[in-house]
């Protein structure tokens, strides 16, 4: 099952607090009779970004509209119906953003919400608006490419590890 994403899906857990991580998510889902975890990546409120799903692999986060087999699956911890993101799980999306773009060439027009593929949710959440997820993509682009031009300072583009981006100015 290679996977060949061209969008990102986003999603949020529907869970309050902070008291759980991927491997909780994890194991919920496998309670459902999953393999594994279904999203790619997930987004603590503290801004750690926690692998799930290789990237390689078909996602299980969105059956509708067949977006598992054409995206990555990006889960926020909260409950989007109740809290907005935090600032460090902002900074975080964009680093992840600008590093499966660099991977996958996805645009941030192609980054959605999992309500759109399935009406009868809410999710990310009635508080998460995906016009401006999709506009902390477009600036997290226009940040780098800020920084690839400057030359007030070196360049020195990211390899490795997502959490590696600094989108500091």
């Amino acid at each position: 099952m290679q996977n060949d994403p061209e969008y990102l899906i986003i999603h949020t857990a529907a869970h309050a607090g902070d008291d759980y991580d991927i491997e909780d998510i994890d194991r919920w889902h496998r309670q459902r009779g999953w393999q594994m975890v279904g999203y790619h990546y997930f987004i603590l409120k503290d801004g750690t970004i926690q692998q799930g799903r290789p990237d390689d692999l078909h996602g299980a986060h969105c059956l509708d509209g067949g977006m598992n087999t054409q995206s990555l699956g990006v889960c926020f911890q909260g409950h989007g119906d109740h809290e907005k993101w935090t600032r460090d799980q902002e900074l975080s999306f964009q680093r992840l953003f600008i590093q499966k773009r660099r991977d996958f060439g996805i645009s941030s027009e192609k980054v959605h919400g999992h309500r759109r593929y399935s009406p009868v949710k809410t999710c990310p959440g009635e508080l998460i608006e995906m016009e401006a997820v999709r506009a902390l993509a477009s600036n997290a682009l226009g940040m780098r490419l800020m920084e690839e031009v400057s030359p007030a300072k070196p360049v020195a583009l990211p390899t490795g590890d997502i959490t590696d981006v600094d989108l500091a100015p």
